[in-house]
């Protein structure tokens, strides 16, 4: 049978992901629509005819659209997720703030950014109308009040619907499955199949499959095949999306027939086969069915897997009644929660942090100081039986130098090493924004390691690079977290790390690096261990003290020494140049030497042919003369003074008279020596 921790780390997915439910706690929902038929004096009020609300990633989504309001007829949807009020990005602002920029009197208008499922990326402006007016509608009996007095602006959100309702528990420790539904609502088991079907009075419609593949053991990555062979058997008719992983399954959405539905699939691989669970929830765009959708989500949120009771009772055959999943297969909920008791750590090298760990676990830890400023302290916490392993700062990670020309000339061009003459030790690379250093470092230090490592999902946290960082002096900031799904052993697991990278002139460095690994079943577990690590960490007040003055005398040796090794490098370039110009000139001399030579030598060549041709000329009895008007030489007797040829050319006679033949007739002359 199917993992339930997987299963219930899948629910969780496509509940966190799902766009239309799994809303966090009151107090940070926010109704945008800012009042309803409840409300004691909606006359002043603009509304814009829908709610928003959080979702477990904090993130806002369109819950509800009030037919023919604002919202309705800008085309916005249930599922849309909210991004911007105007200009501003709704991300990390608190309730309260974006509360009060979707307020506003009736008949003014709101820019508002969305990325919606099938649409993608839009804008739409809205004008507000008073909520007295949308109130008038019968169809804005939505089925949910506003609890808001008048002087808090984060009251609930609640279902009237679904406030008071009564719950049904069905199944059972000898049916392999417990699922709880309000009264009103139907339950359908299909005996044959094992398809579960839970039904909202408004035809919000949640459904599971149970399937087997025998002698396979397939895992998720490798199951998109499966998925749309099933959503075309089980769901016919739907355009689905592609499937994208989420929390260790898959995931798809559709929009049809005024319907929103989404799909997960959840694989439990085995030995002997695989067990898997196909998960289809949806919600028709009506108000009723909308008002039903988060009672909904509970529902799926109820489903667990469970088993026959291990009481060492034994059943009809006589055979002793186990658990649902054998002991190396234990169900989410057979993994009790460590009651985990804290102890204070305190830096063992310079004292100069504490913070609380998990009393009898593995720690180690401390403050590296390889120099003055270069601090770099580390905890690292695993558990008892190394289900979990939480680790904050890395002693190992240096800072890093930028490329530069100055230390290109001392021979540490990128990716050599420069040693510092105060002992520091760091490479010279470019600098890496924290997405690319927490992937590579991930991979190296821990998927390496692994059978499997598939990332699960990449988020930037600009707040926390601001937070981490801060602004002074610094060029650029990043802070991201990847989320991996592993196998190693036999044992799969998700595993989380952050990193903070920031820039400066000629440095940089991982201002933060942090990580959470553990095996399935002890996620929350770990979670909650590494948050009360991170936020009980504390620096010693006097360490701090005594640290900063350290701190101002270091960096004014710092200066003063990269200002003498800046010095001494431009002397050391300049007197490398002047070497190399004397050189230089040197080598030209040398070639106007060389130049002069051959000229004399090919004047001295020139004249020796002359010589040679006259000899030549002298022994044949002959002289070679020109026509200086076509520039025609021609072979002539040795001896006489003059030379002419007729206009023709083909004529050539020799005299000693000084007497011209006549105008048809040109003297030759001798060719200029070359």
């Amino acid at each position: 049978m199917i993992h339930s921790a997987i299963f219930r780390s899948a629910v969780l997915g496509i509940l966190t992901l799902s766009q239309i439910g799994c809303f966090t706690e009151a107090a940070a929902q926010i109704q945008s629509f800012s009042s309803t038929a409840a409300s004691t004096n909606p006359a002043d009020k603009g509304a814009l005819g829908m709610v928003v609300n959080y979702n477990d990633q904090r993130r806002l989504y369109v819950t509800m659209v009030v037919p023919g309001g604002p919202a309705a007829k800008g085309n916005i949807a249930t599922g849309d997720e909210l991004l911007a009020v105007g200009a501003t990005p709704v991300e990390s602002l608190p309730p309260e703030q974006i509360y009060q920029m979707l307020m506003g009197a009736p008949g003014t208008h709101l820019s508002l950014s969305f990325q919606s499922p099938s649409r993608g990326n839009y804008t739409v402006t809205l004008m507000r109308v008073s909520a007295a007016q949308l109130a008038k509608s019968s169809d804005y009996k939505l089925g949910y009040q506003d609890n808001r007095s008048n002087n808090s602006a984060n009251q609930s959100i609640t279902p009237i619907s679904n406030a008071n309702a009564g719950w049904k528990t069905y199944g059972g420790q000898g049916q392999g499955f417990s699922i709880g539904c309000p009264e009103g609502w139907s339950f359908v088991q299909d005996e044959k199949t094992g398809k579960i079907e839970v039904s909202s009075p408004a035809n919000c419609k949640l459904s599971i499959f149970p399937f087997y593949i025998p002698t396979k053991s397939i895992r998720i990555s490798s199951a998109t095949g499966i998925f749309t062979a099933l959503l075309k058997q089980y769901a016919p008719g739907m355009n689905w999306s592609a499937p994208n992983t989420v929390t260790g399954a898959l995931r798809s959405t559709a929009i049809a027939n005024n319907r929103f539905e989404i799909a997960g699939l959840a694989l439990s691989p085995g030995g002997d086969g695989t067990a898997g669970q196909l998960i289809i929830f949806g919600s028709p765009s009506t108000p009723q069915g909308q008002a039903d959708v988060m009672t909904l989500s509970k529902v799926l949120e109820s489903f667990q897997i469970t088993g026959i009771a291990n009481s060492g009772t034994a059943n009809d055959s006589g055979e002793r009644q186990g658990d649902f999943n054998d002991s190396a297969d234990q169900t989410a909920s057979s993994f009790a929660t460590p009651d985990i008791q804290y102890t204070k750590f305190i830096d063992p090298n310079f004292g100069a942090f504490s913070l609380d760990v998990p009393a009898g676990w593995n720690v180690t830890g401390g403050l590296n100081k390889p120099m003055p400023i270069d601090l770099r302290p580390w905890v690292k916490a695993v558990s008892p039986d190394e289900k979990m392993a939480i680790f904050i700062g890395d002693g190992s990670i240096e800072p890093r130098y930028l490329p530069a020309a100055w230390l290109t000339r001392l021979g540490c061009p990128p990716g050599a090493t420069y040693k510092h003459s105060n002992g520091m030790v760091s490479k010279v690379l470019f600098y890496e924004d924290a997405e690319k250093f927490v992937k590579d470092y991930a991979r190296s230090r821990f998927g390496k390691n692994c059978d499997s490592f598939e990332i699960v999902n990449v988020e930037h946290h600009p707040e926390l690079a601001r937070e981490i960082n801060g602004t002074q002096g610094v060029v650029a900031s990043d802070a991201a977290s990847v989320r991996y799904n592993f196998a190693a052993k036999g044992t799969h697991g998700t595993s989380f790390f952050m990193a903070a990278t920031k820039k400066g002139p000629t440095m940089w460095w991982v201002s933060q690096i942090c990580g959470v690994v553990a095996a399935d079943g002890y996620e929350q577990a770990a979670l909650q261990v590494f948050q009360r690590m991170y936020k009980s960490w504390q620096y010693n007040q006097n360490w701090e003290q005594g640290q900063a003055k350290q701190n101002v005398q270091s960096v004014q040796n710092w200066v003063a020494f990269d200002s003498a090794a800046r010095a001494r490098s431009a002397a050391a370039f300049s007197a490398r140049m002047a070497a190399m110009d004397a050189r230089h000139n040197s080598f030209m001399n040398r070639m106007r030497d060389m130049d002069a030579s051959h000229a004399r030598y090919m004047n001295n060549m020139r004249a020796s042919d002359r010589a040679h041709s006259d000899f030549i000329n002298y022994i044949h009895d002959e002289d070679t003369l020109m026509n200086p008007t076509t520039g025609e030489k021609f072979q002539v007797e040795y001896g006489p003074k003059y030379h002419w040829v007729n206009s023709t050319g083909d004529t050539v006679l020799s005299t000693d008279s000084a007497w011209g033949p006549g105008v048809n007739w040109t003297e030759l002359v001798t060719p200029p020596k070359p």
